[in-house]
């Protein structure tokens, strides 16, 4: 994400969002979101297979859709 003048820009996932996407994780996007708690490994498989979707075009979705 990068923030200038007041516009955001998402940047589609990638594997080295893995670390900070774990730092961030709580209750809420456990029970709303992932569905169960992430572990390293489980958030680099999701991301990989978001990246791989053709649907997708390399970009991993944050809602798995």
């Amino acid at each position: 994400m990068d923030l200038t003048e007041g516009v955001v820009r998402l940047s589609p996932l990638d594997l080295t969002d893995v670390v900070p996407h774990l730092a961030g994780e709580d209750t809420e996007l456990v029970r709303w979101l992932s569905g169960g708690i992430g572990t390293r490994r489980s958030v680099e498989d999701y991301i990989r297979r978001c990246m791989a979707h053709p649907e997708w075009r390399g970009r991993a979705s944050p809602s798995g859709r």
